[in-house]
């Protein structure tokens, strides 16, 4: 049996258009994530400065990817400048 290896774990178990565009999301997430460690904001600060609520940051910092659309996390994005 012949093992299979692939870039992500996107790559394994979705088509390449969708994998794409769960990496483009990922990454996005991740550089929201890392911007908001690299300042030390707690929830409150990371609210108020990237304009929005409870809720998304909740979801970045737990990785809950699913409840973040697209839009949103580029929004996000563009507020950090």
């Amino acid at each position: 049996m012949k093992i299979q290896t692939f870039d992500s774990a996107f790559n394994a178990i979705l088509e390449p258009e969708e994998a794409k565009i769960m990496r483009y999301r990922s990454d996005m997430m991740s550089q929201i994530i890392q911007n908001i460690k690299k300042n030390n904001w707690s929830k409150d600060e990371a609210i108020e400065k990237l304009k929005t609520n409870k809720q998304t940051i909740n979801f970045l910092m737990t990785g809950d990817i699913s409840n973040l659309p697209n839009d949103l996390l580029e929004k996000l994005v563009a507020t950090l400048g």
